[in-house]
């Protein structure tokens, strides 16, 4: 919470909450992947004699596995988000008021 705004900062230099996160890693974001691909550059040398008939540094495969992953990603964020998008918010709030768990699918089994 702001106690009080900052009179030294101009209006036009006042950023929001997610603009102050995004200018505070953007260049971390960037060296950190332009290390992961030294990283797996380097990584792919030494598993090279483990490669049949792909060179280690082939473009496809690099973009086939970056697909995938990206497809992994999307999965495991769109399945719970089905789930969720199913219920009544109103059912929800009246639930969570009464003390009744929220959601029975998302929540794990009690052992």
């Amino acid at each position: 919470m702001l106690a009080e705004p900052d009179l030294k900062v101009p209006v036009s230099r006042v950023l929001t909450m997610g603009g102050m996160v995004q200018d505070s890693t953007s260049s971390r974001r960037f060296t950190m992947t332009l290390l992961g691909l030294i990283a797996t550059l380097w990584m792919s040398r030494m598993l090279s004699a483990l490669l049949f008939g792909v060179s280690p540094t082939d473009p496809l495969t690099y973009g086939v596995v970056g697909l995938m992953l990206a497809l992994a990603a999307v999965v495991a964020c769109w399945i719970p988000a089905r789930a969720i998008l199913r219920t009544n918010p109103s059912s929800v709030l009246r639930e969570e008021w009464e003390g009744r768990r929220v959601c029975d699918a998302l929540t794990p089994p009690r052992s």
